[in-house]
């Protein structure tokens, strides 16, 4: 989770680096690169999201875990592809600025990883 967050920090401050380096274009110049290049970052995650998986990657994740672990079978939430869209959506999700509940996603992102470990040969 440290990924997360330090690949989101990054993000932040590689759109602050760029609007300094504008600086021909004023205060105003500034706050349109910042807003358009928070815009991009969440047009980037709904876009990854939709693509990999757009049933399971989507919200917190809580909901579907209580229903794995009250034994509905729901492969697709335990994917591979939910853990990659769900990891690069909240990476830009948490660099556009949005208020994202960060419980749930990590929750979610944890019960993807113990049930990837899980179905390794070692484990079975």
């Amino acid at each position: 989770f440290y990924f997360v967050q330090s690949s989101s920090q990054w993000l932040d401050v590689k759109v602050f680096e760029l609007s300094n380096v504008v600086k021909a274009l004023g205060e105003n110049g500034r706050f349109v690169i910042i807003l358009t290049c928070r815009a991009a970052f969440i047009a980037l995650s709904y876009i990854v999201i939709r693509i990999l998986s757009p049933r399971f990657a989507g919200g917190s994740g809580i909901p579907e875990m209580k229903c794995v672990f009250n034994g509905v079978y729901l492969p697709q939430a335990l994917s591979v592809t939910t853990l990659v869209a769900k990891v690069i959506g909240m990476i830009f999700s948490f660099a556009s600025g949005l208020s994202v509940g960060r419980l749930g996603p990590y929750v979610h992102v944890s019960c993807i990883i113990a049930a990837l470990v899980s179905r390794l040969k070692a484990f079975t």
